[in-house]
């Protein structure tokens, strides 16, 4: 999964930005989804408009290992369109 698919699926199942996903909500597999994020945690022009946070009191919300932090749920920002746009490869 790129990046622009991962917002386009993000959007549609949070119901719009700022508000938190599960990341299992992706249907992708543990590693996958590790390695995504942590990819996208890595670039500041990505990061800046992601946050992740564990959310302990969700029952979808299983913990995964992005770059050594244990996170539950992502937030994208609406300004990460700006970054879909400007890269042809997200």
């Amino acid at each position: 999964m790129n990046l622009r698919e991962a917002v386009q699926k993000y959007v549609k199942a949070a119901g719009g930005y700022g508000h938190p996903l599960a990341l299992a909500a992706f249907g992708l597999s543990t590693d996958e989804t590790e390695k995504s994020f942590s990819a996208w945690d890595e670039d500041y022009q990505i990061s800046r408009f992601m946050e992740l946070t564990l959310e302990p009191g969700d029952s979808n919300g299983q913990p995964y290992q992005v770059n050594g932090f244990e996170c539950s749920h992502v937030r994208f920002h609406p300004d990460i369109e700006r970054t879909l746009t400007s890269s042809p490869s997200s």
